[in-house]
C-alpha cells in the first residue's frame, strides 16, 4: 500500500469540491507535527 492515496481535506476541496473541509494543521502542530511528517509515520507503519 502506498502513501499516494492519502490526500489533505485541502486536496479534496480544491480538487473535488467543496468548502466544509479544513487540514488538520493546527491539531498537529498542538503536538509538533507536520503533515508532511504525519503522511511519513503513515509510510512507516505500511512498510512494517
Amino acid at each position: 500500500m502506498s502513501t499516494d492515496v492519502i490526500h489533505s481535506h485541502k486536496w479534496v476541496t480544491e480538487t473535488l469540491g467543496g468548502t466544509d473541509h479544513q487540514d488538520p494543521d493546527s491539531y498537529l502542530a498542538e503536538y509538533n507535527r507536520t503533515w508532511d511528517e504525519l503522511v511519513a509515520d503513515i509510510a512507516g507503519v505500511l512498510s512494517m
